[in-house]
């Protein structure tokens, strides 16, 4: 039998330390907007690598966010982690290099936000964002195999 309970801190930290990629959500004026990104871990913060869109639009005018952090083998075998915080955009060229620094590890080709990102039908703009998340809030969740245990007969 499968169950779903709650994993300790270190799974989640190890969760968030493995996984490179996530979901994350943020709102404006009651309507959530939801994007897959890339992420870093780097303890106590997560950091994200991105252009300039909806998401930076939205993430000046309310910074608060959640991410959902997922390791999916099978249906029944998984784990996932959410995010709750604040997003920071990093505009001191310090901290922009470290954070970058810590970002190209993970991946270096900074794709997909390195990728064309459509502005109008006249062109395409790339202004390069990073912002460093704060956590507020972590919580996990996975599966866990029982084994029944078998009634004397």
């Amino acid at each position: 039998m499968v169950e779903i309970i709650e994993m300790e801190m270190e799974e989640i930290v190890a969760v968030l330390q493995q996984v490179e990629y996530a979901h994350l959500a943020c709102a404006v004026n009651e309507r959530p907007y939801i994007v897959p990104i890339h992420f870093v871990y780097s303890q106590p913060y997560l950091y994200i690598f991105t252009s300039e869109g909806k998401k930076t639009d939205m993430l000046a005018r309310n910074s608060q966010i959640c991410m959902q952090v997922e390791d999916v083998r099978k249906a029944d075998t998984w784990r996932s982690v959410i995010v709750e915080g604040r997003a920071e955009r990093l505009n001191q060229p310090e901290s922009r290099e470290e954070a970058l620094a810590l970002i190209r590890r993970r991946n270096p080709s900074l794709t997909p936000a390195k990728s064309r990102t459509w502005k109008d039908k006249w062109g395409f703009e790339r202004v390069p964002v990073i912002y460093r998340i704060q956590p507020e809030v972590l919580t996990g969740r996975k599966t866990s195999r029982r084994t029944r245990k078998r009634r004397p007969r």
